[in-house]
């Protein structure tokens, strides 16, 4: 994965290159920079579907990785990262952060002129580790578990209704033509699916069920309609 660094250097825009050490930050504007087409200073704003521009969309160049990379490796040679810095940039360890009572921990603040210290915070700071792996397994399985039934009703699914798949060109993204072919689903709605009539007694008898796939909550059927 990207360091830090090189993940705000493909997110920032030249305004904000104070937040970087100072070796990198002529690759923002200067014109001798050979990534200097990433950070245009005008651009179009795609403002479809919204009133505000910092609600739109701006429509600038997607990063090159390996053109990144190598302006930011040329950046290093020529200058000097300190030794905070380095620190910054360098890969951590995932932390768990637990309420506990009977810990009384004191955070000093990084911007003491801004924010005072927070004096006995309640709670435990560890490292986190995933569990291992079970016995025989080289990494995490990526197959649907035994027993799964994709096609249960009431659930979205693509297995409700036929499809073709096919790669083809023309998908949009943002307005701006994908570079390469997308996979397009087209679906041939035949009728609408109908849950054997014994999931539908099971639903009618349950005490609540969960409701507004994806933002789920708990409900309770009180009528039901059909088309006749």
């Amino acid at each position: 994965p990207f360091r830090p660094f090189q993940q705000l250097m493909g997110v920032l825009p030249s305004n904000s290159k104070q937040l970087l050490p100072e070796c990198y930050r002529w690759l923002f504007d200067a014109p001798a920079s050979p990534i200097l087409d990433f950070y245009p200073r005008k651009f179009q704003i795609d403002r479809d579907g919204v009133k505000v521009p910092w609600g739109g969309v701006t429509l600038i160049p997607f990063i090159e990785t390996r053109r990144l990379l190598d302006a930011m490796a040329r950046a290093e040679s020529a200058g000097t990262v300190p030794d905070a810095g380095r620190a910054r940039n360098s890969f951590g360890e995932a932390r768990a952060f637990r309420y506990d009572p009977a810990v009384r921990l004191e955070l000093v603040s990084p911007m003491p002129r801004r924010f005072q210290n927070l004096l006995a915070c309640p709670v435990r700071d560890t490292v986190f580790r995933h569990p291992p792996l079970p016995a025989g397994l080289a990494h995490f399985p990526n197959d649907v578990p035994p027993g799964h039934d994709a096609k249960s009703s009431g659930f979205p699914t693509l297995h409700s209704h036929p499809l073709t798949a096919a790669f083809d060109s023309g998908a949009r993204v943002f307005q701006n033509a994908a570079r390469g072919k997308s996979l397009f689903l087209s679906l041939q709605l035949t009728a609408p699916a109908m849950p054997p009539e014994a999931e539908i007694r099971r639903v009618l008898e349950a005490p609540w069920l969960r409701v507004a796939y994806p933002c789920a909550h708990r409900g309770a059927v009180a009528a039901v309609h059909t088309a006749s």
